[in-house]
C-alpha cells in the first residue's frame, strides 16, 4: 500500500509509526525502505536520540510518533528528549502519548468498583467493570478503565495533570539558560541568555517583564525590549537596584513573557545569591547546629521510662517505646508524633505495571513504626536515639536510624542518618515522617517549587518562596533545594500582622 501511495503521489511523505514493516523494526544497521521518507521510532532513550542525530548514515528526518508516555501521572524524561530534538535539524519532533485520558462519567451508587491501584491487572477481561480512576464526588467517578485509558496529560474531564504544565514549560517558545546569579548591594546589571525557539516570530513581537522580589514582596519591576530572529539567541541585561543589606532575606528575579495576543507563554525565576555568601538561615535562629552530626556518644544508656527535652517553646516527651510527642508549652495541644519511617507512597499505574517480581517489590506499608534500641546522652546534653524499622513479613530486612536531638532556646535541632540493612525491593520514598494536627494544612517553603521535583522531571520547580495547601491537587510529591519549610494553620495566619511579609522568618 505504501509503495502504491508513493507511486500515485510522490510528493506525499510516508512514515510508519514505530517503523514497523512486517514486524521488522528499524535499527541503524538495516536502514529503511526506499519508499519511506521519515524515521518514526517509538520511545527512544535520550541517549539514542542523540546517536540518531549524530549518525551521518541516517539522512532522513526523525519524527518520533510516540516518545513520552503519560500513563497515569508518570511522565519523566520529556525535557531531556526535547532538548536534544531542539539542537538538531534532522530531528523534526515527537508526539506525546496521549493528550487526554479516555473516560466516561459513571454513577456508582450501589455498584461494585474495581480498583486498579490495588491490583493493576484487575480489569483484564472485565470490559463492563467500573474503575474509579478519578472520583468527582461521592456518587460520581470518571471511569478510564485503569491502565487501559489513563494515558493523557489531562484527565478525561480535561482537568490538567502536572504532565500538562510540564509539557507547556518544556515546549515553551522561549528559554532562559541561567537559574542563579550573583549580586551585590546597590546597582547590578545582569547578563541573561534568551533563546528564541519560535519558527517564524521575532522576539520584538513578544512582551516581557521582570520583577525583583525580596522575600515575597515585589520591590522593583520593569518592562523589557527584546530582539532576536527565530531560532536565534540574545542577551538580556536587567538593571537591579539591590538593597544595601542582603544578609537576612532571599531575593529572586522573576521574568514573564507574553505573545502578541497577551497570552503568557513562558515564566522563569532566577535565584539571586549575594556575592558575600548565601544566607545562613540556621544562623538567623541563633547558634546553628553543626553542618555534620557529632560522633555517636559512648555515655550510659538512659533507663528512665520517659525522656524529656524542654526549652522556652516546646516540650518533647520520648516514651519507653521511643515514640516522640511534641507539645507547645503555651498550648498543651499535641503538635507532633513520630518518628515514623516513610518507605513508600501510593504508587502510580506505571510503577505498578513495571515494578514486579520478588526483587522489585516496593516496601509496604507506607509508614513503619519505630522500635527504640538505644538512648544515650552526650556531654553537651544532646540526646542520641537509635531505632530500628523492620520490614513486615521479611525477617532481617530493616532500616536503622540514629537521631541527635539538641534543644535551642525556642527550637529543637534534629540530625538523623538512615542505614538500610539486608534490604531487598525498593523504596518509592525514604525518609522520616511525623503525624501533625490536621489544622496545620498550609505548607510554605523556601526552595524550588511550586511543583514537585524528581530526577528527569524538575522543569516546573523554580526558586522562590512557595505556598500550597495539603488538600490541593498538586500538593503531593517531593520538593528540592529546600532551605526551610513551615506548616501553618491558615486561620491563625490570617489574623497575624503582616503575615505574608513575615512568613519567611
Amino acid at each position: 500500500m505504501a509503495r502504491y501511495v508513493k507511486l500515485i503521489d510522490p510528493s506525499r511523505p510516508i512514515l510508519f509509526p514505530n517503523n514497523n514493516f512486517g514486524r521488522e523494526r528499524f535499527h541503524a544497521a538495516t536502514g529503511m525502505p526506499a519508499f519511506t521518507d521519515i524515521h518514526a521510532k517509538h520511545y527512544p532513550y535520550a541517549e539514542d536520540i542523540e546517536k540518531y542525530a549524530r549518525d551521518s548514515t541516517l539522512s532522513k528526518p526523525f519524527l518520533f510518533t510516540e516518545y513520552n508516555h503519560s500513563l497515569d501521572v508518570a511522565f519523566e524524561g520529556l525535557e531531556d528528549r526535547w532538548e536534544i530534538i531542539e539542537r538538531y535539524d534532522k530531528l523534526a519532533g515527537g508526539h506525546i502519548w496521549l493528550w487526554a485520558d479516555q473516560g466516561l462519567y459513571r454513577d456508582v451508587r450501589g455498584k461494585t468498583l474495581v480498583d486498579s491501584y490495588a491490583d493493576i491487572n484487575a480489569l483484564n477481561g472485565k470490559d463492563t467493570a467500573l474503575s474509579p480512576d478519578r472520583r468527582l464526588n461521592q456518587d460520581t467517578i470518571m471511569d478510564s478503565h485503569g491502565q487501559f485509558g489513563t494515558d493523557g496529560i489531562v484527565y478525561a474531564d480535561r482537568f490538567p495533570q502536572e504532565d500538562y504544565w510540564e509539557t507547556r514549560k518544556v515546549y515553551a517558545p522561549i528559554k532562559i539558560t541561567e537559574d542563579s546569579a550573583l549580586v551585590n548591594p546597590g546597582t547590578n546589571t545582569l547578563s541573561l541568555t534568551v533563546h528564541n525557539r519560535y519558527d517564524f516570530t521575532d522576539l520584538k513581537q513578544i512582551k516581557a517583564q521582570w520583577q525583583l522580589i525580596e522575600g515575597t514582596q515585589v520591590i522593583q519591576e520593569e518592562a523589557l525590549s527584546l530582539n532576536a530572529a527565530p531560532h536565534q539567541s540574545t542577551r538580556l541585561n536587567p538593571i537591579l537596584k539591590m538593597p544595601t543589606q542582603l544578609a537576612n532575606l532571599p531575593y529572586f528575579l522573576h521574568l514573564r513573557f507574553s505573545d502578541p495576543s497577551g497570552l503568557n507563554v513562558y515564566e522563569h525565576s532566577i535565584r539571586l545569591v549575594p556575592s558575600a555568601g548565601a544566607v545562613d538561615y540556621a544562623a538567623l535562629l541563633g547558634a546553628p547546629f553543626p553542618s555534620t552530626h557529632p560522633e555517636w556518644p559512648t555515655g550510659q544508656t538512659l533507663t528512665t521510662e520517659t525522656r524529656t527535652l524542654e526549652n522556652q517553646a516546646v516540650t518533647l516527651n520520648i516514651a519507653e517505646s521511643g515514640l516522640w510527642q511534641l507539645q507547645d508549652r503555651k498550648n498543651p495541644e499535641l503538635r507532633l508524633k513520630g518518628p515514623y519511617l516513610r518507605v513508600s507512597r501510593p504508587l502510580t499505574m506505571a510503577e505498578l505495571r513495571n515494578y514486579d517480581g520478588p526483587e522489585r517489590q516496593p516496601w509496604q506499608p507506607n509508614l513503619l513504626e519505630p522500635k527504640l534500641v538505644q538512648s544515650t546522652q552526650s556531654t553537651d546534653g544532646t540526646l542520641c536515639l537509635e531505632y530500628e524499622y523492620m520490614r513486615p513479613q521479611h525477617p532481617g530486612q530493616k532500616v536503622k536510624a540514629r537521631f541527635w536531638l539538641k534543644p535551642g532556646p525556642e527550637w529543637l535541632d534534629i540530625h538523623y542518618e538512615l542505614s538500610p540493612e539486608n534490604v531487598q525491593g525498593y523504596f518509592p520514598e525514604l525518609g522520616i515522617s511525623f503525624v501533625l494536627p490536621e489544622a496545620l494544612n498550609e505548607f510554605h517553603w523556601l526552595g524550588n517549587g511550586p511543583y514537585a521535583a524528581y530526577p528527569y522531571r524538575a522543569t516546573l520547580a523554580g526558586p522562590g518562596i512557595h505556598r500550597v495547601r495539603v488538600d490541593e491537587p498538586y500538593f503531593r510529591g517531593n520538593r528540592s533545594g529546600v532551605d526551610w519549610a513551615t506548616l501553618s494553620d491558615p486561620r491563625a495566619m490570617a489574623s497575624a500582622s503582616q503575615a505574608n511579609r513575615k512568613m519567611w522568618q
